[in-house]
């Protein structure tokens, strides 16, 4: 079974599909964190891959610690692709709100 590639597309069902498929992958060869890790950066393409080296110097730059494992790049990438998991609104703000009834009303 070989890893699909992610090109950063923010098209949330691909990243889900994504994410699903690799872990399987990791779960499937008994890859442990920084195996895991390793295999995901090399299948960030395109704007994925321009986005986690922007990430990785930004890191630097701000004396953070290197991301070495998987759970890590993966916390950072749902920030990035996935915004309504990590987003610190209940998942109902997004939704849109019902309308109001205009029925009678009896008071």
């Amino acid at each position: 079974m070989e890893a699909l590639e992610f090109d950063g597309n923010l098209n949330l069902e691909s990243y889900l599909h994504w994410v699903q498929a690799i872990e399987r992958i990791f779960k499937l060869k008994d890859y442990d964190h920084k195996k895991a890790f390793k295999l995901a950066i090399l299948k960030l393409m395109g704007y994925a891959s321009l986005w986690y080296e922007h990430l990785k110097k930004g890191r630097g730059r701000e004396a953070k610690s290197k991301i070495k494992i998987w759970s890590k790049l993966k916390k950072h990438m749902d920030k990035r692709f996935y915004p309504l998991l990590t987003s610190k609104n209940s998942p109902q703000d997004h939704l849109p709100q019902p309308r109001e009834s205009k029925g009678i009303r009896i008071h």
